[in-house]
């Protein structure tokens, strides 16, 4: 069930991390809002796969590339690539199965694979929550969280948004800041 209330759905969320329960985490989250960063993750992990394929550069060279996100792009190099695996991070999950995955399941095992990221910036805290403010369907829930890290951030006031959906409202997961699924494969490969 989705909490009724903007501060509501912030303290379930907040509670559902500190617990370390990824899929209640990303059942609080806008289901519009999680298939488009599943969609742009897909994207980015499938040009990683892509320029790890390719010949890496001469030794004192560097280049700079336009990552391409488009559908078409994205649909190619799955057809290339979807066989290859993520057992550091998805364990024998491919590619191909990631990019067909429930977009709030990816999310769930996203907060997993991250955890070790929010751990590292110190001793779980409840964040305190300050408020809410309304902008017609957004609210943007204020909170402060002790220690430094995704999710919690070194400004002295972070914002939760929320959407209002039929049933209460969902966060934003596009709104958090955090390492793409990318980074994460490239990091466990090295």
């Amino acid at each position: 069930m989705i909490p009724s209330t903007p501060i509501d759905t912030a303290h379930a969320l907040f509670n559902a991390l500190s617990r370390a329960d990824w899929d209640a985490a990303a059942q609080l989250a806008d289901l519009e809002s999680v298939a488009t960063w599943h969609q742009t993750q897909i994207a980015l992990l499938a040009d990683e796969v892509e320029s790890s394929a390719e010949a890496a550069p001469s030794p004192g060279s560097g280049s700079l590339r336009q990552i391409q996100m488009d559908v078409a792009t994205t649909a190619d190099r799955l057809a290339r690539h979807g066989s290859t695996l993520f057992p550091e991070l998805f364990g024998t999950t491919t590619l191909a199965e990631l990019a067909t995955s429930s977009p709030t399941r990816f999310f769930s095992r996203y907060l997993a694979a991250t955890a070790p990221l929010r751990a590292a910036s110190g001793p779980p805290a409840d964040p305190h929550v300050i408020g809410e403010l309304f902008e017609g369907d957004t609210a943007y829930v204020l909170y402060r969280w002790g220690g430094l890290g995704w999710p919690r951030q070194t400004r002295e006031l972070s914002v939760l948004t929320l959407r209002r959906v039929s049933e209460g409202w969902r966060y934003l997961i596009d709104q958090l800041s955090g390492p793409p699924v990318s980074h994460l494969a490239r990091s466990a490969h090295q």
